[in-house]
């Protein structure tokens, strides 16, 4: 079940293999010899924090809950990012004016949550060129709000 391949794809798997091996051992390397280094001085490392952080998108959970109560749960619960989707309560939509983006995006660094995205429901696979249009000139209301917020996704 062999199969032939190429010099170029030989030396492309190759050094995509050696470059990940070497990020994985020096990232290792580095972040334990710090832990060591600490640990001589009677310390604690000031390493980079390996623990995964958490992230709340709105269309399940939080489809009902407004713009505060999504601020303080998440910060209750230590989740430090949201995605607003389209049509839920919490109201942020494209409709906004710049003021009240510009309170949505303070209300939510004062709550320590940051904003990561906007999601829509625009679709772009009917048949109807003017659907398709429509929902285009929607996704770019989206890419106008995600900045005015400051979104980081």
């Amino acid at each position: 079940m062999s199969r032939d391949i190429n010099r170029r794809e030989l030396l492309g798997r190759s050094a995509a293999a050696a470059v990940a091996a070497g990020s994985a051992v020096a990232g290792a390397t580095s972040v334990r010899a710090m832990e060591q280094v600490a640990a001589k001085a009677g310390a604690r490392a000031a390493v980079p924090s390996r623990r995964m952080k958490l992230g709340l998108v709105t269309y399940n959970l939080a489809r009902d809950w407004d713009l505060k109560t999504i601020i303080d749960r998440c910060k209750e619960a230590g989740i430090g990012a949201v995605e607003f989707r389209s049509t839920h309560k919490h109201g942020v939509e494209p409709t906004l004016s710049k003021s009240e983006r510009g309170d949505v995006k303070k209300r939510c660094a004062d709550g320590g949550l940051v904003i990561w995205g906007v999601g829509s429901a625009c679709e772009y696979h009917s048949p109807d060129p003017a659907v398709v249009t429509k929902n285009i000139e929607q996704t770019k209301q989206f890419i106008d709000l995600a900045h005015d917020l400051g979104a980081k996704g």
